[in-house]
């Protein structure tokens, strides 16, 4: 099945822009602002991907808060140059990948 077959194609469920990816962060609460029925309905994941639309660090933000993490305001511009060298070099960045990058900057 192509990835990108409406409805049941693995990337329906994929969030890249700011907005979406932070709802996606929150999407037991938010979930059905982006899709109008759970991913897992038809065989699905929903994932997040970081790319050139999700650099201005509300999503950043958010993923702090959803790991419960304190005092990461001033860690968010080291984090968001990392972030911006990994898209540069391969077109997008991992929900794990981001999770690594707040681990290496912010102290729990």
């Amino acid at each position: 099945m192509p990835p990108n077959k409406p409805v049941v194609g693995e990337h329906t469920f994929l969030h890249e822009s700011e907005l979406h990816a932070m709802g996606a962060i929150e999407a037991e609460k938010f979930w059905m602002c982006f899709t109008p029925y759970k991913p897992e309905c038809v065989g699905q994941k929903e994932r997040i991907i970081f790319g050139p639309t999700t650099l201005h660090g509300e999503a950043i933000r958010k993923m702090c808060e959803a790991m419960n993490l304190k005092n990461f305001e001033e860690s968010i511009p080291e984090i968001l140059k990392e972030l911006r060298l990994k898209i540069a070099r391969d077109k997008f960045a991992t929900k794990e990948e981001l999770i690594e990058f707040i681990h290496k900057y912010v102290e729990r």
